[in-house]
């Protein structure tokens, strides 16, 4: 990160309903996460789990709109 930059900041809190959805929830994680792996203009991201709590929250730090919108084009979670 360069000092006096603007960046691209967005959090998500995701509270499944059931805490059976906890597996089909990671098992996306890992496809989000495949893909962020090679996002152009990605500063970082961490998750927040608390599964037995259904508690989740994810947070991303992108260089500028333009990257967050071209790597998150095609995932469904995105929508």
């Amino acid at each position: 990160m360069e000092p006096g930059t603007g960046y691209l900041v967005m959090t998500s809190h995701l509270p499944p309903k059931r805490i059976t959805a906890t597996v089909r929830f990671f098992r996306a994680v890992s496809a989000v996460r495949r893909q962020l792996a090679t996002a152009d203009g990605l500063i970082g991201y961490p998750l927040r789990a608390k599964p037995l709590a259904r508690d989740y929250w994810t947070l991303s730090v992108w260089k500028d709109d333009t990257a967050l919108g071209s790597s998150c084009a095609p995932l469904r979670t995105c929508r």
